[in-house]
């Protein structure tokens, strides 16, 4: 999977590219097959105004099918960028059929306790 980055211009921008490459060489190892190419923009909105105009583009190119791409909007950059590439990896996985799963969710069976019908 190749990743392309745009030029963030803020005070992090070495850290945060390596945060961004990490963030979805992590969250979408398993995927990867599934996606060509992915491109991430970073962008600060309103400049030095500040509220929440961080946004965080990632358009990925699928193996099969049409594009993906996600936008998030934060007052912190790290944060709109953890939110795409979660938005990111549920996409790839509900295009690949994958069931997503829930902690706890599981169903279980009751035990032999619950099955005694008490009088």
């Amino acid at each position: 999977m190749q990743i392309k980055q745009s030029q963030y211009r803020g005070p992090e921008s070495k850290e945060l590219t390596e945060f961004v490459e990490h963030a979805l060489r992590t969250s979408l190892k398993r995927l990867g097959s599934r996606i060509r190419s992915t491109v991430v923009s970073l962008h600060d909105l309103n400049g030095l105004r500040g509220g929440i105009d961080q946004e965080c583009r990632i358009t990925a190119r699928a193996a099969e099918g049409p594009l993906i791409v996600i936008r998030e909007r934060d007052s912190r950059m790290r944060t709109a960028v953890g939110r795409a590439v979660v938005r990111l990896q549920e996409a790839v996985r509900r295009r690949a059929g994958f069931r997503l799963r829930f902690a706890g969710c599981k169903p279980q069976e009751p035990d032999s306790e619950s099955r005694e019908i008490r009088k």
